[in-house]
């Protein structure tokens, strides 16, 4: 990626075991690409899960799995928690 010039990277995860192997992945990945920029998508179902990630190196990061799995409320419930839990 360093020595192709990208602007950045999209990391798609998808049926991984768990949170957790998402959150090695993407530290991983940082760290390989010299902190390119990173977005991140699949399987992010809960706040922590936001936090965790972008804590390993993500830039950001798509939540489509809570929004198909607990619909509007379920995010709308997921943007308080992380807004409330702001520094």
């Amino acid at each position: 990626a360093n020595e192709l010039e990208f602007d950045g990277l999209l990391i798609a995860f998808e049926n991984w075991p768990s949170s957790s192997d998402v959150i090695e992945a993407v530290r991983e990945i940082s760290v390989l690409t010299n902190h390119l920029p990173l977005i991140v998508v699949g399987g992010i179902k809960t706040a922590d899960d936001v936090l965790q990630i972008l804590d390993a190196g993500a830039n950001l990061v798509q939540c489509y799995t809570l929004l198909v799995e607990q619909g509007p409320v379920g995010m709308k419930n997921m943007i308080l928690s992380l807004t409330s839990s702001a520094p």
